[in-house]
């Protein structure tokens, strides 16, 4: 090297970074713990971004080990998996097995126990624990709408009806469906309006039925 020489090194550049550790390697227990996920009967009920995460770090796995983070996620997975206490559910009791009915699609609907919510779609016998169970009916929301779910509605398909929006002017026509939508807590209407000859949509609440006059007696003639 000649005389005066400094090789050039950048500003970040310092000893400790030199000497670079090498790359961690792959870990026997952790490739374990992704195969036993892999091989749960509960697999394919996880959420397809917790299926792609595990197939990501079994790639990874293989060669290095996993960061803290992965590993914490990796946990709450195998958590997940764990099978639930189902001995306080009876498959028999028709009532339950209308809540729970409802309690799928009221969620899905309104964007909460998604985990939950995709196991009980993908195994019609799938039951969460009790402890959960009581929690996501421990609402007034979901007793409220449930309420007015079993209690249907007054009007029938056919029947002719009054429908008004808020704004304009009211429609008469017959009721061609009624729908309950889990997202608003509402029965919905389709109903074939006179004035359009079309088919429009009414909630419950814009709906009213027709009201019958009730036929005078035949006056008995006298000879």
């Amino acid at each position: 090297m000649a005389w005066g020489y400094r090789p050039y090194r950048s500003k970040n550049w310092s000893h400790s970074s030199a000497i670079r550790p090498a790359a961690p390697a792959a870990q026997p227990a952790e490739m374990a713990r992704i195969d036993a996920v892999l091989a749960s009967p509960h697999y394919s009920s996880l959420p397809q971004n917790k299926q792609d995460f595990i197939a990501s770090i079994k790639q990874q796995a293989a060669s290095k080990g996993l960061s803290d983070a992965q590993l914490k996620y990796l946990a709450s997975i195998e958590k997940s998996l764990v099978p639930v206490d189902s001995s306080w559910w009876n498959a028999t009791d028709a009532e339950m097995l209308r809540k729970r009915e409802f309690a799928k699609n009221y969620y899905a609907a309104n964007g909460y126990y998604s985990t939950v919510v995709v196991k009980m779609t993908a195994d019609p016998t799938f039951v969460p624990d009790k402890a959960l169970w009581d929690k996501m009916w421990d609402n007034n929301f979901i007793n409220a709408r449930y309420k007015r779910f079993i209690e249907g509605t007054k009007i029938d398909i056919g029947e002719i009806v009054i429908a008004k929006y808020s704004y304009g002017s009211p429609f008469n026509g017959i009721v061609q469906s009624i729908t309950y939508n889990y997202h608003d807590g509402r029965w919905h209407f389709g109903i074939l309006t006179f004035e359009t000859g079309e088919v429009r949509h009414f909630k419950d609440t814009e709906v009213k039925p027709v009201e019958k006059k009730a036929r005078k007696p035949r006056s008995k003639k006298v000879k």
